[in-house]
């Protein structure tokens, strides 16, 4: 029932203070037409309803729910519950409730039983409401209006504003500028297009502030508002319903309700006094309050005041965002693009004035890479491409923001085409050459720009090799190590002179040993640039490359990617002009015209160690850099873009990840890749981390098959045995090469070495004659050897080697001598890893006897450990301390940590196995390797030791507190998180429990933080350990939480990640998981963002033909193959006439 419809007799109202109908105040009452009682119907028509009635109240009950209940078969209705309880209301006594009816009879239709149901009149009135003022509410009956907020008479887009809409008015309002109301999915998007107003909580001076702040209690009673609605008497609930004189009721003469100029609470004022809650902007418009205001001021004044400080400059050009808001996440979807550009306008130019005044190159740099940050937000591509142009023209000489043009050209999908990008490299090898050229400093600058050289050359050629021309790319690298590593001795008078008629010169000899065709680096038979006119050799014999074709019928496509795959096994090493290829194939022959662009110089022998640290990484091999603490190859070794190992992984690789469950011998529930129930780490899979991250040394070169962290471990066996990328024996044949030229040293030897006894065991000991005649006096290399001896099974004959070379370094000078601690340390070990423990110890206390060499018959097993000599002890603790003084005192902080480390196993050791013992001693001998930057690669080296102490004292023990060892690895982690032995360890360690997560938590808030929000982010990001967070959660186990649902979020995680947005090994591992776990549609979604993600890779491509073909319709893997076309992609094996074929069928099918 509409109350605007419902009329009372108001002349004949009783007043409870006015029993005998005294005369009321007429005024209060306004006399319109409306208000007047309808005529009474004839009186015989009523007949009074007593009040005996309802003397019975369970008889009133049990007839209200007859009635209300209403025939069998009949539907109740909202107004059957109003009926309901509109009659019962009125029939209860007066005085039962706040608005009771007065005791007189009630009047009821007698003959309408429809009237009966639908209208009760009452002459007589609630009296309370001349107190009240209003209807009370539970009086007043509940409806629904229909046509979801119009009102009849307005305009069709005028609708009821509930959100300010009250019992005392409606708001109407145009609906797009509606205020949000609870549920409505669409309301955030209609705030951000208008002007609102905000509230703020009204601030109350207070009396004592002194007082207040030392309170411990917030008042509540500060409202001028409350206190006086309280001294009247009234509640607050009271106080809103009687409304004051300013208040306009929805039945008021004054017309339609508007909004109050002021919030209904008193506590709240208006944000911004000076605006309306009617005025509506194109934009919202930025309200400042007084801490941001102050806060701005005080970052202008500090850069007024120190002009050259990037820190503060970086400050207020990132204060930018917290002004307009965009820092704040609840408010970030609300700003629109072009106030976004706007704010990157305003940064991008203070960006150019702070370039102005600062002079320091570091803070240059970090201020170009913003600026060219705001930039891709305000040009467009085009624009932005000229700018990056400008920039680097202008700053050549740094790295990152080299790194940052790179990974902007190669990952713009909607542009991307491989000639375009491949002509960008070439273009800045063009800009970095010139750069050298012009360079005023001529060591250090060009040491710098040379770095930056090789970088570029390494991105270029991993790029050619993922995007299928992996010929260009291995023939790039022969030319430039032949180039500079095998140049004649009568060219190399002119290797580092500046004048351009020299190199010339160089580049036009090389040429003519290019053309003619004799094997290069890695091929077999090679001799090298520098035995040409020596020794020039022959052409290798031609050979005749015979693929299978492609059939035709239901099984196209998987003929097709067949045919293709063999054409990029043949394709992995260059042909030569005799060689019987496909005619149709231009890229099969790399001309000397197409591998000129890279051929560089280095400016002294010293850093051609970077040259060969970037080989290494193009054949996914570690970086075999020593003790460089600047050496920046470790870093790129961690890029999304250069570590895509598990890009070319196999079946076998995926066993590691456990993609794959045996579905035919499981139900459906346990089926998924996670599939586990206990946790797998142990054994080889603790060990078996496919992306190892961590400091290269012997123990890990030389590693044994499931006792400790291999290098190579599983480089060989899961991606490039025989249908890789890369040829295996290439690989080799050219680290022996670079061997014989003396380059690398020992290091690369040894690296060499154990490389070798991965690849090829039988011929490993024969190399290994071969380097030590040609270095006779290398200690590292008679080291290796005895591993090799010991890996292979020949204990005996590897121990006769440490002694034999042990007694040999004293005729060797000082230099020399440094090594012969790695032979104590290898024999220590062992001795310990074979169970010997007591022999070690003795053998250890050995260290400071220099007159002789004892046998192995002559050792004294008989006396215990702890009935050693004092004498003894002393003596070699005190020769262990002054080598490695010596060694500090010399910056050989390698070999001092080797003797730290052998000093921490004779405290572990002479303690009987004491864990407590051997952590105090390497807790105190930490600070010494602490001081400066350039000992952080022997720290860590250090740390990785004493890991390998932990693990082997929780695998030979039996009693020790795994809480110790978490809290040791613990520290490890938080001084190298990106390290893989120090995670894979604590991963292991916590696997026994199975209530605290604390693998997840330590990934999280230790090793991905520091990996992906410290300030050098950008340059050091790291995919790795993405890669162990996907790893650890697929090992888990469903017992331990991991189940395909954390999985897809440590994806999404990763792929969202800076350093894993464009990781293409990463994105292949997201589509083969989605599609191990059957979703076809999610599978396919994921490919299509991979291809988005990572245009150059020809890897993703090919999923949809050799995973995907059984979940694809024929006309989406013809999608992809004109993709690959249409970017460019490598295809060995066209499709036109099959492409005409399909096309002349589809019209056939269409036409019909």
């Amino acid at each position: 029932m509409d109350p605007q419809n419902f009329s009372l007799p108001l002349q004949t109202l009783e007043d409870p203070q006015n029993p005998d109908h005294d005369q009321v105040d007429k005024n209060a009452i306004p006399k319109f037409a409306s208000f007047r009682p309808k005529p009474p119907p004839p009186p015989q028509q009523f007949k009074d309803r007593r009040p005996q009635e309802t003397e019975n109240p369970s008889d009133l009950q049990g007839s209200t729910r007859d009635r209300a209940a209403g025939p069998p078969g009949h539907r109740r209705h909202a107004w059957d519950n109003y009926d309901h309880r509109e009659r019962h209301r009125y029939r209860v006594k007066k005085g039962s409730g706040h608005h009771a009816l007065s005791g007189k009879p009630e009047a009821v239709f007698e003959n309408d039983e429809k009237a009966l149901e639908l209208y009760v009149v009452d002459r007589e009135g609630d009296p309370d409401n001349l107190i009240f003022g209003t209807l009370h509410r539970c009086a007043t009956p509940s409806y629904f209006r229909i046509g979801a907020g119009c009102v009849v008479g307005s305009t069709w887009n005028q609708m009821i504003d509930r959100a300010v809409s009250n019992e005392k008015g409606l708001v109407l309002s145009n609906e797009q500028h509606c205020q949000p109301r609870k549920g409505d999915k669409n309301a955030f998007r209609r705030v951000g297009k208008k002007r609102i107003r905000e509230w703020k909580i009204k601030s109350v001076a207070s009396q004592v502030p002194e007082l207040e702040a030392v309170a411990e209690f917030i008042s509540l009673e500060s409202s001028p508002w409350t206190n006086r609605g309280r001294e009247n008497g009234r509640s607050a609930s009271d106080s809103s319903a009687f409304s004051s004189g300013d208040d306009e009721h929805y039945r008021s003469v004054e017309g339609k309700a508007k909004l109050r100029a002021e919030p209904d609470d008193q506590d709240l004022v208006y944000g911004s006094e000076t605006s309306s809650p009617s005025d509506n902007g194109d934009s919202r418009a930025s309200k400042l309050d007084e801490f941001v205001q102050k806060k701005r001021i005080e970052l202008a004044r500090k850069v007024d005041a120190e002009p050259t400080n990037c820190d503060a400059w970086v400050n207020l050009i990132s204060y930018q965002d917290d002004m307009l808001g965009l820092n704040r996440s609840s408010k970030k979807s609300n700003f629109t693009n072009a106030e976004r550009k706007s704010v990157a306008d305003v940064k991008l130019s203070m960006y150019e004035k702070a370039l102005g005044s600062v002079e320091d190159p570091e803070a240059q740099e970090t201020l170009l890479l913003g600026m060219m940050e705001e930039a891709g937000k305000v040009l467009d591509s085009q624009k932005l491409s000229s700018k990056w142009k400008g920039t680097l023209e202008s700053n050549p000489g740094y790295l990152s923001l080299w790194t940052k043009y790179l990974d902007f050209k190669q990952t713009t999908f909607v542009s991307f085409r491989y000639e375009e990008v491949q002509n960008s490299y070439l273009d800045c090898l063009s800009l970095l050459w010139h750069a050298r050229g012009v360079a005023k400093s001529p060591n250090a600058e060009q040491v710098r720009l040379y770095k930056i050289q090789v970088y570029v050359l390494l991105r270029s050629t991993v790029f050619m090799k993922e995007s299928g021309f992996t010929e260009l790319a291995i023939a790039a690298w022969q030319a430039l190590l032949e180039y500079e590593f095998f140049r004649p001795l009568h060219l190399q008078s002119h290797e580092h002179k500046e004048g351009c008629h020299s190199r010339q010169d160089t580049v036009s000899v090389f040429e003519e040993f290019w053309d003619s065709e004799v094997p290069r680096i890695g091929e077999n038979g090679a001799e090298g640039w520098a035995s040409f006119y020596q020794k020039p050799g022959e052409s290798p014999k031609p050979r005749t490359e015979a693929v299978g074709t492609v059939e035709d019928g239901k099984e196209f496509w998987g003929s097709w990617i067949v045919s293709e795959l063999e054409h990029g096994l043949l394709s992995r090493l260059p042909a030569r002009t005799t060689d019987d290829v496909e005619e149709n194939d231009p890229y099969r022959v790399i001309l000397f015209s197409d591998v000129r662009p890279f051929l560089i110089d280095s400016p002294s022998v010293i850093v051609r160690q970077t040259l060969l640290d970037a080989f290494l990484i193009f054949c996914h091999l570690p970086p075999c850099t020593a003790d460089d603490a600047h050496s920046r190859t470790r870093h790129w070794w961690r890029e999304g873009f250069l570590r895509n190992d598990v890009l070319y992984a196999n079946d076998k690789a995926s066993t590691l990840w456990d993609f794959y469950a045996d579905k035919s011998q499981t139900n459906s529930t346990e089926a998924d890749p996670v599939h586990s129930d206990v946790p797998l780490l142990r054994g080889n899979t603790l060990f078996g981390f496919p992306l190892p991250d961590f400091q290269i040394s012997s123990d890990c070169l030389f590693a044994a098959i499931g006792s400790w962290f291999s290098a190579f471990g599983t480089w060989h066996n899961v991606a490039f045995r025989h249908r890789g990328p890369l040829q295996v024996d290439w690989v080799l044949g050219s680290v022996k090469a670079l061997v014989f030229t003396a380059v690398g040293g020992d290091h690369l030897a040894e690296y060499c070495l154990a490389l070798e006894l991965c690849l090829s065991p039988r011929t490993v000991k024969k190399t290994a004659r071969n380097f030590l005649k040609k270095h006779p006096s290398s200690l590292r290399l008679y080291n290796a050897y005895a591993l090799i001896e010991h890996r292979l099974g020949n204990a005996s004959k590897g121990e006769n080697v440490i002694i034999t070379s042990i007694s040999m370094s004293k005729q060797l000078d000082e230099v020399a001598r440094r090594d012969s601690v790695l032979l104590w340390r290898t024999w220590i070990w062992e001795l310990l890893s074979a169970g010997r423990t007591r022999e070690a110890y003795r053998r250890l206390l050995t260290f400071a006897d220099r007159e002789t060499q004892t046998t192995l018959s002559d050792v004294d097993l008989s006396e215990d450990l702890g009935s050693t000599e004092p004498v003894l002890l002393l003596r070699t603790e005190r020769a262990l301390t002054a080598a490695r003084d010596n060694m500090l005192s010399l910056s050989s902080h390698r070999h001092a940590a080797l003797i730290t480390e052998l000093m921490i196993v004779l405290t572990y050791l002479k303690n009987f196995s004491s864990l407590p013992a051997a952590t105090s001693t390497f807790k105190s001998y930490l600070t010494l390797f602490t001081d400066t930057p350039s000992k952080s690669p022997s720290l860590e080296y250090l740390h990785q030791s004493f890991a390998r102490l932990l693990y082997h004292h929780a695998t030979q023990t039996h009693l020790f507190k795994p809480s110790e060892i978490r809290l040791l690895l613990s520290d490890s982690i938080y001084h190298f998180p990106q390290n893989t032995i120090f995670i894979s360890l604590y991963a292991w360690n916590e696997a026994r429990f199975r209530i605290d997560d604390r693998v997840r938590s330590i990934v999280k808030d230790v090793v991905l933080v520091n990996t992906m929000d410290n300030k050098k982010s950008e340059r050091n990001g790291s995919v790795i350990p993405h890669f162990f967070a996907i790893h650890n959660e697929l090992h888990r186990g469903t017992v331990l939480g991991s189940n395909n649902h954390t999985v897809h979020s440590a994806f999404e995680r990763a792929i969202k990640s800076e350093s894993g947005a464009h990781c293409a090994g990463l994105w292949k591992f997201y589509v083969l998981f989605e599609q191990s776990r059957g979703d076809i549609e999610e599978t396919k979604r994921v490919f299509y963002r991979a291809v988005r993600a990572c245009p150059w890779a020809q890897e993703l491509y090919l999923l949809a033909f050799k995973d995907m073909r059984a979940i694809m319709e024929d006309q989406e893997l013809m999608g992809v193959y004109e993709l690959m076309w249409e970017k460019e992609i490598r295809v060995h094996v066209g499709l036109e006439n099959v492409k005409e074929g399909m096309s002349a069928q589809r019209d056939a099918a269409l036409s019909v």
